[in-house]
Order: structure tokens, then C-alpha cells, then sequence
């Protein structure tokens, strides 16, 4: 587990200039020469490269800019492989909104990120 601090300097962003948070391995994160090959595998979608510790992004859902601070203490390596509650929580959520797609190891990588009680939300 690591803890990523998000302010507004420490935010990552696409070509299109949606805000975005990395998630993974610290060590891996602050590489400059890896962060920019994170860039590029999110620039280039279904780019099938990839790069050990770095497992995922969090954004808003409507691309908006991230209005929030704090810290946020996450997995190393993600999480592909669901079970138990983490696998119940998963199922939840797809039957609440039918977007999700349950096959998107995406969600499950979410709820890999286990404290969100450190952020500071604006109104």
C-alpha cells in the first residue's frame, strides 16, 4: 500500500485535458520516463503496453476537473482478481448502474484503493 497525495500540481492529464489521478506504485509514479510512458498508454487508446506498478486512473465519470484534495491510500498492483465482498460489491454496483461492464477489471481495481476518507470534497 502507498498513499498518493492529490492537490491541483499533482494531477495528470489527457491530450484532451481531462484531469486524471495515477494510481499504482509510488516509485513507479515519480519515474519521469515512466510517468511519460503512462501518458502515452492513456493518449493511445488500446494500447495493450505495459507498465509494472502502474494499474489505473481516477478521474470524475463526466471528465469534469477534480475538485477535491487529500490523500488516497492504494494498492501497488491493483487488484484483477475478485472475490468475496470485494466480488459482492462489484455485482452490486453493476445492477445499480447497467454501464458498468462486470467484465472491466477496472472497477475492481477502484476498490482496491481502500481509504477515501482523507479527501476534502468541495461543495
Amino acid at each position: 500500500m502507498n498513499s498518493i497525495q492529490i492537490s491541483p500540481g499533482n494531477l495528470s492529464s489527457s491530450q484532451s485535458g481531462t484531469e486524471f489521478i495515477l494510481l499504482g506504485d509510488n516509485d513507479v509514479l515519480q519515474s519521469n520516463l515512466l510517468k511519460d510512458t503512462i501518458t502515452t498508454k492513456i493518449n493511445t487508446q488500446g494500447s495493450q503496453q505495459t507498465v509494472p506498478g502502474f494499474w489505473g486512473t481516477l478521474g470524475m465519470a463526466d471528465d469534469t476537473d477534480i475538485n477535491f484534495t487529500g490523500t488516497l491510500t492504494v494498492s501497488k498492483y491493483g487488484n484483477n482478481n475478485s472475490s468475496g465482498e470485494t466480488l459482492d460489491l462489484i455485482n452490486e454496483l453493476s445492477q445499480i448502474n447497467p454501464l458498468i461492464n462486470t467484465g472491466n477489471s477496472m472497477i475492481s481495481m477502484l476498490l482496491a484503493c481502500k481509504q477515501f476518507n482523507h479527501l476534502k470534497f468541495s461543495n
